[in-house]
């Protein structure tokens, strides 16, 4: 699963970066609403990968790890942002 880019770049702006609603649509020049709900809907989404990842990881006795656990191509740790930014969850 991977977050559509207007969801992703709302969710790090709103979660990450503590805008407001308001600052996101603002910065991505789009309405209060459309904004809000962007937010809300990638929020649903990574909560429901998170979930059935835990599930699956706890069933297994494995801890748990999502996405690609905060590791990229090249072997280095990625920051938060740059974990999002490539797809939470894929």
């Amino acid at each position: 699963m991977q977050l559509p880019a207007e969801q992703r770049r709302a969710v790090v702006m709103a979660g990450l970066l503590g805008y407001t609603a308001r600052e996101v649509g603002e910065a991505e020049e789009i309405p209060l609403g459309t904004a809000k709900t962007r937010i809300r809907t990638a929020l649903i989404r990574l909560r429901a990968v998170m979930v059935d990842q835990c599930i699956t990881n706890l069933c297994e006795g494995k801890p748990a790890q999502f996405g690609n656990g905060g590791v990229g191509a090249d072997g280095t740790r990625l920051h938060i942002g740059e974990q999002l930014s490539q797809g939470f969850g894929k």
